[in-house]
């Protein structure tokens, strides 16, 4: 069984443990190894869950952000979508272990959609607009479930509740997870052959963003200093971990007592203070030209459309009226679609050479000639290839100039080039830059028309992503290590290994042998034999995933979920 912790960290979990909150997972780190995941550079969900699905790191399944390049029908004729789960370039854990006949059951592991046919049964993840056809496999499963379960939620959109009761955002997680463990028990119940059981649970992550200063205990102190704690909603965040113990110790009762379990999390967390919005920067150093009149003219239009939907949401029509403006603006040649739509058409391409273009990214791209990025039907580009190094030196330094609002120091702490971070086919459509300020404490947003920084409050919220994740490992043959620091494409090679499977030898990941006993693997042999390639699949192959409608749905979400202004 793995159970998936999205956002999950030790700094949060071993205190739980120690306090007697999390009592199920201290019995598990009494016995098992355990100790620190590190993420995918940068910590975002989406890259790093695929990156523990096939044991390969972004460069070789391609999937670097929420978002990827894409031709357009707009005036720039370039802009991003979602991305999904067709164009991840390898085979996932339970691919795998469908060809060799062992029956799944997977749930709301992030970048599922659509879902794939797997001995088994799978429930899709939050990049599912509706829960119609490919959210489930077999096809109509989750139509057959509701009347007997009750229904079944994607995800919580935290940025919906209000900072002044948060205590309503909490119960509705607390709800969330428990329908998803019915669920995931009612399924290990229906399909008993199970080999593998991965419910993921995301709602991890959103209490995380929304509660850190509640969480940390340094961050706490401040809250208690100015006169915003409040006891009450302390006591509902450690409800919602106590509740989540309770979860995990039903799920393993009834997987039984001879079941190896695994907790993996997709990436850390830590406090967040605020955005600095970099394309400004960029502009104001003269790397990046905007028009200026079309992003007052945008954000004009975006605040009537604000105004004009909520009105119709008070008077019940608000999904009526979006379905039909998405699709007028679909039929109409050249319209602004989405919001990549304007943020592509603000850009003079002919002197940009640098910018950003995701929040959820962490990185630059360089506007250099011939690059095919968004594919071989237009090139905006302005620099020459052989000067691809040198404005990339440029901008780093101009990187190194972003200070600190309130003190002035310099706020870049790591900084990266694309081969430094990345190895793979997919490289040459990596972010050029990747970049950190102040260790993750601030994060970098690719608005324009917003001024240079922000800082944090409930729509932001208090945490964001670390390197830094959790991983655990206890059952037979699984030493008791709690010094284990590995990488998170190592795990489902180690769960191959375990099974008695060969791990395929273009995986980047490597079996954990320090969380086993020696006397495990005197008598086990692990291998490394054949491909976890798909044949069709990678990127570009999910184009005609998600129409204007569905794709809408789930901007709208990741915006709820504050991946988005």
């Amino acid at each position: 069984m793995i159970i998936g912790l999205d956002g999950m960290t030790f700094d949060v979990m071993k205190p739980l443990t120690e306090q007697g909150v999390m009592p199920t997972c201290k019995s598990l780190m009494d016995r098992g190894s355990w100790g620190t995941l590190m993420s995918t550079v940068p910590p975002v969900t989406g890259p790093a869950w695929v990156s523990f699905a096939t044991g390969k790191q972004p460069g070789n399944h391609g999937v670097f952000d929420f978002f990827k390049p894409t031709k357009a029908n707009n005036k720039a004729r370039i802009s991003r979508r979602v991305v999904n789960a067709r164009e991840v370039d390898g085979k996932t854990l339970w691919q795998i272990l469908t060809e060799a006949g062992k029956t799944s059951i997977v749930m709301n592991v992030p970048v599922s959609y659509p879902a794939a046919p797997i001995k088994g049964v799978m429930l899709a993840d939050m990049l599912s607009p509706h829960k119609e056809g490919d959210f489930s496999w077999p096809r109509d499963l989750i139509q057959t479930l509701e009347p007997k379960l009750g229904e079944y939620t994607i995800t919580v959109n935290w940025q919906g509740y209000s900072a002044a009761r948060p205590q309503q955002f909490i119960d509705d997680e607390i709800k969330c997870e428990w329908q998803r463990t019915r669920y995931c028990l009612h399924l290990m119940d229906q399909y008993p052959d199970w080999e593998l059981c991965f419910p993921c649970f995301t709602e991890t992550d959103r209490m995380m963003h929304a509660m850190w200063n509640y969480l940390d205990p340094k961050e706490r102190e401040k809250l208690k200093k100015s006169g915003k704690y409040d006891q009450a909603v302390m006591d509902k965040v450690i409800e919602f971990y106590r509740e989540q113990d309770k979860m995990i110790a039903q799920l393993l009762e009834k997987a039984g007592p001879e079941t190896t379990v695994f907790f993996v999390s997709d990436h850390g967390f830590g406090p967040l203070y605020g955005k600095f919005m970099v394309n400004n920067f960029l502009a104001q150093r003269g790397l990046l030209v905007v028009n200026q009149m079309k992003i007052r003219q945008a954000l004009a239009l975006i605040l009537l459309k604000k105004m004009w939907f909520k009105f119709l949401k008070a008077i019940g029509f608000q999904a009526w009226a979006r379905q039909r403006l998405t699709r007028r603006a679909a039929r109409q040649s050249g319209a602004a679609r989405t919001f990549y739509d304007v943020f592509y058409e603000s850009i003079d391409w002919e002197k940009t050479k640098a910018y950003m273009a995701s929040n959820t990214e962490g990185g630059l791209y360089l506007n250099v000639k011939g690059r095919q990025l968004y594919g071989s039907h237009v090139d905006h580009g302005c620099i020459e290839p052989r000067d691809y190094e040198k404005v990339r030196n440029e901008v780093i330094e101009a990187l190194r100039d972003i200070r600190h609002p309130d003190t002035g120091r310099p706020m870049l702490s790591h900084v990266k080039v694309r081969e430094e971070v990345y190895t793979g086919k997919y490289v040459q459509r990596a972010p050029d830059i990747v970049f950190f300020l102040d260790n993750g404490e601030w994060i970098a947003d690719f608005s324009l028309g917003k001024g240079a920084f922000r800082k944090a409050d409930w729509k932001t919220g208090s945490g964001m992503h670390r390197m830094e994740g959790c991983f655990l490992a206890c059952g037979p043959g699984i030493r008791h290590n709690p010094n284990v620091t590995t990488d998170i494409f190592n795990v489902v090679p180690t769960v191959l290994g375990y099974m008695g499977l060969p791990i395929p030898d273009d995986m980047d990941g490597k079996f954990i042998r320090e969380a086993f006993t020696d006397e495990w693997l005197a008598a086990h042999e692990i291998t490394y034999a054949g491909s976890s390639s798909q044949e069709g699949k990678g990127w570009g192959e999910g184009q005609d995933v998600f129409n204007p409608d569905e794709e809408q749905v789930l901007v709208d979400r990741l915006r709820g979920l504050g991946y988005l202004d």
